[in-house]
């Protein structure tokens, strides 16, 4: 866990089949990065740019996503914020396995990955993942945290393709009393 940083994010509970084994685990962020305490517009964080998965019973890390090749089992070179908030799971086809997941980032940003729990042989193929959110800009003005979970909710329309609406509201929990950043609350559409 050498990219982790204080740990806010809550462990949640799923199951997965993982190289063919039924097993329990818990999803959590890599936690926050106490440089964004004086950041005033966006930067890359050094720790916390993480999405762990461990085993419930034992505390093995089993599989990990974030930007540093030689540590996560899902390489992603964008994955540049910390993940203080809490993870959104999903069972998608309600046999029991989780097989989705969304995080947000203090980045202003929500990642979506996706667990293939039938074909996996090796930590290396479990997930594939990506950003599918980014309200961030480049000032002060824009420079939009999320340190809140997405609300995400499945919708399937009769005869036409389903899909996930995300909910998510932006704010500075680490300043609040900033007034110069414009926070809102946003909703997108993602189909499944």
């Amino acid at each position: 866990f050498t990219d982790l940083g204080q740990t806010w994010s809550k462990p949640v509970l799923g199951q997965v089949k993982f190289k063919g084994v039924e097993k329990k685990v818990l999803f959590f962020g890599g936690g926050y990065d106490e440089d964004q305490d004086a950041a005033t517009a966006p930067q890359v964080d050094d720790v916390g740019r993480s999405l762990f998965m461990v085993d419930a019973t034992t505390g093995a890390l089993l599989w990990s996503a974030g930007p540093d090749s030689s540590q996560n089992n899902l390489f992603l070179s964008d994955m540049n914020y910390s993940i203080p908030s809490n993870v959104t799971v999903g069972d998608l086809t309600n046999d029991g396995f989780t097989d989705i997941v969304f995080v947000s980032t203090i980045g202003g940003e929500v990642w979506r990955f996706d667990f293939d729990n039938d074909t996996n042989t090796s930590a290396n193929d479990f997930a594939t993942g990506g950003k599918v959110l980014d309200v961030n800009g480049t000032t002060q003005e824009d420079n939009r945290k999320f340190f809140g979970h997405p609300d995400v909710s499945s919708f399937a329309p009769r005869g036409k393709e389903p899909y996930f609406l995300i909910a998510i509201g932006s704010g500075t929990r680490d300043a609040p009393l900033d007034e110069v950043t414009e926070n809102s609350f946003f909703v997108k559409k993602e189909y499944s």
